[in-house]
Order: structure tokens, then C-alpha cells, then sequence
């Protein structure tokens, strides 16, 4: 019978120490100052928090599947892995758990990006350039926006149009000259020699578009925060 993706394999995170209810209150409010610290932006703080609360009660399934989710924005998705197999071992009927051990199981076993299984709410944009700097490098090279965005095929799209019409308008260059002497000497024009040039523009004008509207998407992209305690004092 084949292995179920959903369980962990057996053998991991069996061995979860037992927690007393008084670590796993100094750890609930370890977690609290660790969501605290995550909403003002100070992630390492935020993470110190975390460490501290697993240190405290390493066996408590909520501070173990906390630490995969941070994993998870991390990219670090093998301890990932092995943090949702200890919450599971340490609970095992944690639904929530479960459902995340199978993600990025099959994250893992897909190669992909983890925001597109486990949603944008645990894996943040890892985009190398800023949402802005996309239509800056369309304009510089149609297409180039696109292509480091990781939309390749529409990207070598866009820049093989443009640079063939480049091309080909470079190579009708003796009927734009026609063109420019044709009210002093009525030379025949083929307007044809336009079309290249209007699909230069065509393909400018899209790559730019195209990427300043993927930008806006990007910046209107929420990641989910936790919602600040406001029922204990620190």
C-alpha cells in the first residue's frame, strides 16, 4: 500500500517529549510575544521568541507547527517537513498540522514553489527585484520585466517582437527616407514599411503595461499577521 503523503513517515517525531501545563503556558506566552514582535516587523526578535517557546516545551504541538510555518517563509521546507511530523506525533488528530505536513511533502516532492501549495498567507513574495523595478526594466528591454518575474515565455515573446520589428524596420530604412522626402519629391511610399515600426511600439507599449499591472498586483498582495494579544501585559 502505497505511503499516504497526508502522514508522516514512520519513525519521525515519535518521540515527543511530554509537556507540563506550566511549560506550555510559559510557552503560549512565548508565542504571543513572538506574534507581537512579528506585527511591528522585527522578525528576529520574532523568531527568538520561538526558539525560546520550543526550548521551553519542545514537546508542544502548537509551538511545533508554529516553527514549520516559519520554516516554510524561510524556504526551509525539509525542517519544515520534519517540524509538522513532531506536531503530528506530539498530537495526532491536529488537523491543521496534518494538512501542512502533506504540503510540503508534496512541495518537496514537486519541486515547487511553496507559495503556490501552502498560499500566500505562510510563503511571501521571493521575487530577486522589487514589484516597482518591473516596469523600469520593460521599459529599458521589453520583456525583461516579465522575464525575471518568472514569466518567461510571455517575456521572450514580447522582446523577440520588438527586437524583429526592430530589425526589419532597420532593414526598410531606404522607405523611411522615401518617406521623409515624399511631399518634395513625390517618391512612391509602400506604407506597408510602417507596419514593422507600429508593431515595435505595439510590443513596447505592452511589456510596460503588462508589467507596471503585474507590479500593482504584487504591491496589493497582503501577507496574513497575526492578530496583536491584547489580553496580556508585557
Amino acid at each position: 500500500m502505497a505511503d499516504d503523503p497526508r502522514r508522516p513517515e514512520s519513525g519521525i517525531g515519535n518521540a515527543a517529549p511530554a509537556v507540563t501545563p506550566e511549560q506550555l503556558a510559559e510557552a503560549d506566552d512565548l508565542l504571543r510575544l513572538s506574534h507581537l514582535a512579528l506585527v511591528r516587523g522585527d522578525t528576529k526578535e520574532s523568531d527568538r521568541m520561538l526558539e525560546r517557546a520550543l526550548e521551553v516545551a519542545p514537546g508542544s504541538a502548537q509551538v511545533l507547527e508554529e516553527m514549520g510555518d516559519r520554516q516554510v517563509k524561510q524556504r526551509k521546507l525539509q525542517a519544515a517537513k520534519e517540524s509538522y511530523a513532531a506536531a503530528l506525533a506530539a498530537e495526532p488528530s491536529r488537523a491543521s498540522a496534518e494538512r501542512k505536513y502533506g504540503e510540503t511533502v508534496l512541495a518537496l516532492q514537486m519541486v515547487l514553489d511553496p507559495s503556490k501549495i501552502l498560499g500566500d498567507g505562510l510563503a511571501e513574495d521571493d521575487s530577486f527585484v522589487s514589484a516597482r523595478a518591473l516596469p523600469v526594466l520593460s521599459f529599458l528591454v521589453p520583456g525583461l520585466g516579465q522575464i525575471v518575474n518568472g514569466e518567461v515565455p510571455k517575456g521572450l515573446t514580447m522582446l523577440l517582437v520588438w527586437a524583429g520589428s526592430i530589425l526589419l524596420t532597420g532593414m526598410l530604412s531606404d522607405q523611411f527616407r522615401t518617406f521623409g522626402s515624399l511631399l518634395q519629391s513625390g517618391s512612391d511610399f509602400n506604407a506597408l514599411a510602417l507596419l514593422p515600426l507600429f508593431s515595435a511600439v505595439m510590443a513596447f507599449g505592452w511589456s510596460v503595461g503588462d508589467a507596471a499591472s503585474t507590479a500593482k498586483l504584487k504591491e496589493k498582495r497582503q501577507i496574513v499577521r497575526p492578530t496583536p494579544p491584547v489580553d496580556k501585559e508585557f
